[in-house]
């Protein structure tokens, strides 16, 4: 349902669901205007069997004069109130109906950065909950897949491991990965049902493993073609329409093989290296050690760690035991002349 940004100034009853046929003239009508002012207008494909709607999303990119103001989106499509966000987010417009008066229908703008931050929002977005389909299974594999494409998400074995890592923006790349045919997907969907079977070919599919994640529930409730999914899912395990024999695939194995597939390997691992060789470093090369060895304290310290470190590096110090450390720092305690007196010994 349509309204809910202008909750403040609008009752609830003032945003009616928009038949497809009202929708269908308004997003004409609307596409035309926005044209006006940006070279690029496009409307995320609708959920197929859908009788009405909500809102009418736009993505526009490339403003025809240089930099396009929320008032000039507000006067071209004719809307009296207007919930306007700063930067590359979605305003929401409420224009009023036409045919019935005191009411008003949503328009969401969403204004890009690039054309290619616009290809992949209207895809993640079209056909309905599609792409929330395709982040569910993500999930249940250690992923995480959005509009800004596909990242790793998942615990790690210790701290060393990134908790966020993105992987590819480019939705060509990543559905051959989910196992997912693109030439499918590019001809469309007629119907629910054929886009919860085209979901069910990916190789991630299992509905074993698919439970809707806690957060934002109430939203999901609303949304009826991700709780029919749900629901396909069940039926597809309950009837026997799923191999239950299949064995289920491994997240950290998933995780791997997304590392080699969109060539990001050598970068993780050397975060993941780097990481660990920070660690190292802190838990053996610290102030509290070196005053524990040398008894000194103070500015002393430092001194002294900075001549460790000239004398081997930082990846000589990761690479020493504790007990080598401690010899090495009373050597350069002697070379500095930092002994303490006899009475203080």
């Amino acid at each position: 349902m349509g309204g809910n940004a202008f909750s403040d100034v609008l009752p609830d009853d003032a945003f009616p669901r928009i038949p497809s046929d009202v929708y269908n003239g308004l997003k004409t009508q609307i596409t035309t205007q926005l044209r006006l002012l940006f070279a690029v207008v496009e409307t995320p494909r609708e959920a197929p069997e859908k009788p009405d709607h909500g809102d009418i999303d736009f993505t526009v990119f490339g403003s025809k004069d240089g930099t396009v103001t929320h008032q000039r989106v507000r006067e071209a499509i004719g809307a009296e109130h207007a919930v306007e966000m700063a930067g590359n987010r979605t305003s929401n417009y409420a224009i009023p109906s036409r045919t019935d008066p005191g009411r008003y229908h949503q328009i969401d703008v969403h204004i890009c950065d690039t054309e290619e931050e616009l290809e992949r929002i209207v895809f993640f977005n079209s056909y309905g909950d599609l792409g929330m389909l395709l982040g569910l299974l993500a999930r249940a594999h250690g992923l995480s897949l959005g509009t800004k494409g596909l990242k790793i998400l998942a615990p790690q074995a210790d701290e060393t491991h990134p908790p966020s890592f993105h992987l590819s923006s480019n939705f060509h790349d990543i559905m051959p990965f989910y196992g997912l045919s693109m030439d499918t997907r590019m001809k469309g969907f007629n119907t629910q049902e054929s886009v919860f079977e085209w979901v069910s070919t990916s190789r991630f599919y299992d509905p074993r493993r698919l439970s809707d994640p806690k957060g934002r529930e109430n939203e999901r409730k609303r949304r009826s073609m991700y709780q029919a999914f749900l629901g396909y899912s069940r039926h597809h395990l309950n009837s026997g329409g799923f191999d239950t024999s299949k064995p289920s695939l491994i997240p950290e194995d998933i995780i791997q093989e997304s590392l080699v597939y969109f060539d990001r390997k050598d970068e993780y691992d050397e975060i993941v290296r780097t990481n660990r060789n920070r660690r190292a470093l802190k838990e053996k090369f610290n102030g509290t050690l070196i005053m524990e060895w040398t008894g000194l304290y103070g500015k002393p310290i430092r001194e002294v760690m900075d001549g460790m470190k000239a004398r081997i590096g930082e990846g000589g110090i990761v690479a020493s035991d504790l007990n080598t450390l401690r010899e090495l720092a009373r050597e350069v305690q002697t070379e500095l002349g930092l002994n303490l007196p006899a009475s203080a010994t």
